[in-house]
């Protein structure tokens, strides 16, 4: 195997995460059976990219079916903020000029706007280490009376 396909199937077996920005509206299409799939396109940025520092972007189809394809369709708009998770699949095709082609498809499970919606984390509060260490005394003892009698040499 080389290293794009030990990669690829890496990417096919496991659940990712991936927040990109939509190139156009996500299209919704229904098939006769009910079942319907939405599809757009995201650009994910490079890791240390810079707005005019000429690195191009990555490109993946979204592909999101069932219920969850029409909330995609229908709250997503082109150049939203979106987050979605799913596992990758590969399209290879030739073009009419026999090129050969290569698309990363995200086949979502979840998604959410970031830009409507965008619920920042909250900012963990820190904890100092003195007082680690009296809940862990106190939950040791668990309310005895307790003396402690340390020679300090200072």
């Amino acid at each position: 195997m080389t290293g794009q396909e030990i990669m690829a199937a890496v990417l096919r077996s496991a659940s990712h995460n991936f927040v990109g920005r939509l190139a156009r509206a996500p299209e919704l299409k229904t098939f006769d059976s009910g079942n319907c799939v939405a599809k757009g396109r995201i650009a994910i940025n490079k890791a240390g990219a810079k707005k005019d520092d000429g690195s191009v972007p990555d490109w993946f189809t979204v592909e999101i079916w069932g219920a969850h394809g029409i909330a995609f369709s229908d709250q997503c708009a082109q150049g939203d903020l979106v987050a979605v998770a799913g596992r990758v699949k590969t399209n290879r095709w030739k073009t009419k000029d026999g090129e050969d082609r290569t698309d990363l498809i995200i086949c979502a499970e979840q998604f959410r706007n970031v830009t409507q919606n965008p619920e920042p984390l909250p900012t963990p509060k820190p904890v100092a280490p003195v007082d680690v260490a009296a809940k862990a005394v106190a939950d040791t003892f668990a309310g005895e009376a307790v003396t402690v009698d340390i020679d300090i040499p200072f």
